[in-house]
């Protein structure tokens, strides 16, 4: 399942790491650089939207194609 983007966010504020922001507009983001993958957020998600990338041990989480939103595209 996508992240949801809520209005109040849990995962924002259990992650010891502070490696979710929330954007202006609202979208969710996560840094990979400063998540440990502990997980924690994952926990706290009722939707379950955060996964552990096994690759690279640090949690995913969708961004609502951020990228392509400030290029004026669709998500």
């Amino acid at each position: 399942m996508a992240c949801n983007h809520c209005e109040h966010p849990i995962c924002v504020g259990v992650c010891p790491t502070n490696a979710y922001t929330i954007h202006a507009d609202g979208i969710i983001l996560l840094d990979q650089t400063r998540c440990t993958g502990c997980g924690y957020c994952a926990w706290a998600c009722p939707y379950g939207a955060p996964q552990l990338d096994l690759t690279n041990g640090t949690m995913t989480n969708c961004n609502f194609c951020i990228d392509e939103l400030e290029k004026g595209l669709l998500p």
